[in-house]
């Protein structure tokens, strides 16, 4: 993924809140194959779309995107509670 592209959901703005100020943080942190992967389901929108990119199968990209997710998620749920 282009890394321009890619600052766009990992850089901190002046208008992010507190939830997505963690996350980003949190996206940014991730390794490198993790956040291209995810990034790249943002982008496309569904798990067959990235499978389809990727010649991979829909329910493996699903395994790894879940648990990309529930890393995201295990670090921001309470900073994110409120949004």
């Amino acid at each position: 993924m282009d890394r321009i592209y890619e600052d766009e959901y990992i850089i901190v703005t002046p208008e992010d809140d507190d939830c997505l100020r963690a996350v980003k943080k949190r996206l940014s942190g991730l390794p490198m194959a993790e956040r291209s992967l995810f990034l790249m389901y943002l982008e496309q929108g569904t798990y067959s779309a990235v499978a389809r990119k990727l010649h991979c199968s829909v329910p493996t990209v699903s395994k790894k995107i879940r648990a990309i997710k529930k890393k995201i998620l295990l670090n921001t749920e309470a900073i994110c509670r409120d949004y």
